[in-house]
């Protein structure tokens, strides 16, 4: 890739202004927003997780300690990783 100081550099002088404008039109176009919402990857509910292991939430509770892709936030809340879940489903023997 071409050094951006060499390339300007090397531009002729009467080329300048309209890179300069072109640049400067770019920032003030808006990025557009994403269309979906960006979601956490701590974002699967204790419902939801349990839901793809087959289990009860009540399972997914007791056996929080041992599983590597759940948190515990509170005594009565847990959040899963779901990349972590499904790699985890992945290599459990079936």
């Amino acid at each position: 890739m071409t050094d951006p100081q060499q390339y300007v550099a090397d531009l002729p002088a009467e080329q300048l202004p309209a890179l300069a404008a072109a640049l400067f039109a770019r920032l003030l176009v808006p990025t557009p927003a994403p269309t979906e919402p960006v979601r956490p990857s701590w974002a699967l509910s204790a419902a939801d997780a349990a839901a793809r292991l087959g289990k009860t939430r009540r399972w997914l509770f007791e056996h929080a300690a041992e599983l590597p892709f759940v948190r515990r936030v509170s005594r009565k809340t847990l959040v899963c990783d779901e990349s972590l879940l499904e790699s985890w489903i992945a290599r459990r023997p079936r």
